[in-house]
């Protein structure tokens, strides 16, 4: 038995993890970011300051038997990294380009849904405060799910400037503005129009505000949301919002995102432009990010930053329900024979190895085809080397998937290069 939460990896979904983490970050080595891995404890009283509130108390606090400080089990990985930038990179040429893959640690009521232990791939951009910023994060989180052959998700996209002058102008009370969020949040048109005739706000004004957050679509959602919006500051974020889809039509990737200009999740956190990942099967959304450019300051050290994470548990029950089964494979070659040719059988599985293949080698005295055949599927391992013959070793090369067997030679295995020989 182990503690509720957290999950025990057995071999197949461990390689599924790990190849799912190993696309992912090939995407952002691809665009030129480097990988961190960051403290699993941090000092409570250090990183406390960047963590959002509702995150801090789900942390799980632990007394360093060192020296009595409160350290806490890692619950974000964002904030290590504005800890690490602000203490570590101040003077490292910027923009920084960072990527990780980490488990963080929170502690979650039995019927909330979510695990105490999640397991995260994402990346931060810091140094940059443009809108190109903000479009290379979405282009590579579009490409990456791309990559792993997620065929049915939206990127919603919003900007949450937008909608806090419109509230910050409500003349609501702290509470009052707490239940507007919450509302607006839920969708919940009906407790956002009792909770506005409460505001300062005229009719006139209500009733626009109303249009704004219901604004959902495409490119002529910002079109539409021009006409509605006349304070200069909503306006500015309104026009940013317009340049970071725009330059996203160079990415290639528009068409994977939906502007939602009544979502306003990460109200306190987020700085400007915001997104969630959400994937048809999945009722809840499997990656989120956006720009939170105070988080380092917090830390010293003032920095443009945006970022985004996927929730891999999330993720690989997208690609269950969309269909998208990645191949399980412990190797890439069985080499099979009697015991008295395993000489030549562990010199030839060698020289394989050498040139970059997996091989497993087996001595299978009696064993007929069917049965290794039986094994190397229930392994993933789509080719068989078979060796036979009483006195010279010959070879026979079998196909997994369809049974079809040629004739080989041990001779052929120091010149094969990266042929995948068995097809």
């Amino acid at each position: 038995m182990i503690p509720q939460g957290v999950a025990t990896f057995l071999p197949e979904a461990a390689y599924l993890k790990r190849v799912i983490e190993r696309e992912i970050l090939t995407i952002f080595f691809r665009w030129g970011y480097q990988e961190i891995i960051t403290p699993i404890f941090e000092y409570l009283d250090v990183v406390s300051v960047g963590i959002e509130e509702g995150v801090l108390e789900k942390g799980y606090k632990i007394v360093d038997r060192a020296n009595g400080r409160v350290m806490i089990l890692r619950p974000d990985v964002t904030p290590q990294v504005a800890r690490m930038v602000a203490m570590l990179f101040s003077e490292h040429p910027k923009p920084l380009r960072l990527c990780y893959r980490e488990n963080v640690f929170r502690h979650e009521g039995e019927h909330e849904g979510r695990e105490r232990e999640v397991f995260q791939v994402g990346g931060e951009l810091i140094g940059l405060s443009g809108p190109e910023a903000d479009a290379e994060m979405i282009g590579i989180a579009v490409q990456s799910l791309t990559r792993l052959g997620l065929s049915d998700f939206k990127v919603i996209l919003g900007q949450i400037e937008i909608s806090r002058n419109f509230i910050e102008k409500t003349g609501l009370s702290k509470d009052g503005k707490k239940q507007l969020q919450e509302a607006l949040i839920k969708k919940d048109v009906g407790v956002v129009k009792g909770i506005l005739k409460s505001s300062k706000m005229s009719k006139k004004e209500q009733k626009k505000f109303l249009e704004l957050v219901g604004l959902i679509g495409g490119e002529k959602v910002l079109k539409e949301a021009a006409g509605l919006i006349s304070n200069p500051t909503s306006r500015k974020a309104l026009k940013n919002l317009g340049d970071v889809f725009s330059l996203l039509k160079y990415h290639g990737v528009e068409d994977r995102v939906m502007i939602d200009l009544g979502e306003i999740r990460g109200l306190e956190y987020y700085t400007g432009v915001f997104y969630e990942v959400f994937a048809e099967g999945v009722g809840y959304e499997i990656g989120r990010g956006g720009r939170y450019d105070n988080l380092i300051a917090k830390f010293g050290s003032a920095y443009p930053s945006t970022g985004f994470a996927f929730d891999l548990e999330r993720l690989e029950l997208a690609l269950e329900c969309q269909g998208r089964h990645l191949p399980f494979s412990t190797a890439d070659l069985l080499f099979a024979g009697p015991r008295k040719h395993i000489n030549q059988i562990i010199l030839a599985a060698r020289k394989l190895r050498n040139q970059g293949y997996r091989v497993i080698h087996r001595v299978c005295d009696g064993e007929s085809h069917s049965v290794l055949r039986s094994y190397a599927q229930s392994m993933g391992i789509p080719g068989i080397l078979l060796v036979e013959g009483e006195k010279e070793p010959k070879l026979v090369i079998v196909n997994t998937e369809s049974g079809k067997k040629r004739k080989g030679s041990l001779k052929e295995i120091g010149i094969l290069k990266g042929k995948t020989f068995w097809k």
